[in-house]
């Protein structure tokens, strides 16, 4: 199977860089764990317990425990030392690092981390983004885990989202329920941000335009045009993503993050709505599902099943933003799908740009 690729010159992760970087120059802590672990894989014959003992100790892999700055930075220096390592380790380490990924949406978050006067990103969004994108980049380097990796990501975008549904179509949720719901929220539109995202050179994976190591200097990425294991994710953008833009719960988190914001309750809560931003991410992730395909060449055609689901799925978003823009037609083409997909996101994309203005 293959993963889908993207360049960084994506919309949404070029959004978050430069706050990133900012955040970086006052983060002692994990700066000084990224160098460590960018050494440690340089080195011959480094051993596992060394890189256990240097970057994942308990507090960074126990699943029972707050997951505050020092855990993050420490999964994240895990994921960092595996891209540089040539797959030495991760058969090891991957289990540890997919264990806390599951387990995400259910630990207590603590934004303890440094904080910038421009840096208004949540806690989750961020970590989740960066995670997911360190996770994209090894499944793209390592067939052997693949996967494995793809399936938790995908798995762990539905649990999300039935969550989110779920506290969505309580009758009367409390503060509480509200507050967890719009961390929930930022958590999957960082997901959905760097999801099958990673760069073409080996040398200088994605994360390290976002935290690029003291001692090299980065270099652009490309974009890599293998296709996705498309049952999969057209099964999550079909029944998962579907059901998530559907425009009375949209409609109800709007609501629920007016509260959440109005209360200032958070420390990083920049939503006054936050539909918008999720409709955004996963239709720009589903325009994304397209672009390694060619319609004009037989060997790069997307399958008509897909292109339908997609194109069916979008215009179902559009149809919620918008009204009046949802055109269903079983028999049409692959040409005329993937088009009409085109078209419609660049439509949606119009309109939406003019709503946020």
């Amino acid at each position: 199977m293959y993963i889908l690729g993207y360049g960084y010159s994506g919309f949404a992760a070029n959004e978050a860089l430069g706050v990133l970087q900012m955040v970086l120059e006052e983060d002692f802590l994990f700066q000084n764990l990224q160098c460590s672990a960018v050494c440690l894989a340089k080195l011959k014959n480094v051993s596992l317990e060394k890189v256990s003992e240097t970057l994942l100790d308990s507090d960074a892999h126990v699943t029972d425990k707050p997951l505050n700055h020092h855990a993050r930075s420490k999964i994240l220096a895990t994921g960092i030392y595996l891209l540089y390592a040539d797959g030495r380790h991760i058969e090891d380490l991957l289990p540890a690092l997919l264990k806390v990924y599951s387990n995400l949406p259910h630990l207590k978050w603590i934004d303890d981390g440094a904080l910038n006067r421009q840096d208004k990103i949540p806690v989750q969004e961020q970590f989740a983004l960066c995670f997911n994108t360190i996770l994209s980049e090894l499944a793209a380097k390592y067939a052997n885990v693949r996967d494995r990796i793809v399936s938790a990501q995908i798995e762990l975008l539905s649990i999300t989202a039935d969550i989110i549904i779920e506290i969505c179509g309580e009758a009367q949720p409390t503060f509480q329920t509200k507050l967890y719901l719009m961390r929930v929220l930022c958590f999957i539109i960082g997901l959905f941000r760097a999801f099958g995202r990673y760069s073409n050179d080996k040398e200088h994976p994605l994360i390290s335009a976002i935290y690029p190591p003291p001692f090299t200097i980065g270099k652009a990425d490309g974009v890599n045009s293998q296709p996705a294991e498309l049952d999969r994710v057209a099964y999550m953008i079909n029944f998962k993503v579907e059901r998530l833009l559907r425009k009375p719960i949209l409609d109800i988190m709007d609501v629920y993050a007016a509260d959440v914001y109005m209360a200032g309750q958070v420390r990083r809560f920049p939503y006054k709505t936050i539909s918008e931003c999720l409709s955004l991410v996963c239709v720009t992730a589903a325009r994304d599902a397209c672009a390694p395909y060619d319609m004009l060449k037989a060997e790069k055609t997307l399958p008509q099943k897909f292109a339908r689901e997609l194109f069916i799925v979008f215009s179902f978003i559009v149809n919620s933003e918008v009204g009046g823009f949802c055109i269903l037609f079983d028999s049409l083409p692959i040409f005329t799908l993937v088009a009409a997909f085109q078209c419609s996101f660049d439509f949606f994309m119009t309109v939406l740009s003019n709503f946020l203005s």
